[in-house]
């Protein structure tokens, strides 16, 4: 990104934004827009920061293309994780209700299956719910007859 090059080369030169400004010849406020990636200089100014900087136009303005590629298989193998964990945890009960709150808080919209980890914590959580209410079902319902039984006895 333009804005991070411009600081970084500006930082390497181990100078103040004003000291450019002056040897440039523009305000001070518009190379802050700049690095701040609030603005963008023209193809003059652009020349003449690459020449004071020492590095071509083509440094200055080339994406990072890496970095992306890196967060999007980031991103993917979470996806995986965080859809393996809820596989395994639709059977599970106890498990999959420990493990709900912290997949929810960990898929995000850049994850690859986003919407697929949003349905299966939606089935995790109601089956989960649902053996928990028939073992609470099954208990109550234990406890009321013996204790009618007794009262009858």
């Amino acid at each position: 990104m333009l804005a991070n090059r411009l600081k970084k080369a500006r930082k390497r030169k181990k100078i103040t934004q004003q000291e450019v400004a002056d040897a440039l010849n523009f305000s001070r406020q518009s190379l802050s827009k700049w690095e701040n990636g609030t603005g963008t200089p023209n193809i003059e100014t652009l020349k003449k920061l690459s020449a004071f900087y020492e590095l071509s136009i083509a440094d200055l303005t080339k994406e990072e293309q890496t970095e992306n590629k890196v967060t999007i298989s980031k991103n993917a193998d979470e996806s995986w994780l965080l859809a393996i964990i809820m596989i395994i945890s639709i059977p599970i009960a106890p498990f999959g209700l420990l493990t709900l709150p912290m997949v929810f808080s960990r898929n995000t919209k850049n994850n690859v299956f986003y919407k697929w980890i949003n349905v299966f914590v939606m089935l995790v959580l109601s089956f989960n719910l649902y053996v928990f209410y028939s073992h609470l079902k099954r208990f109550f319902i234990t406890e009321t007859a013996s204790s009618l039984l007794e009262t009858v006895c």
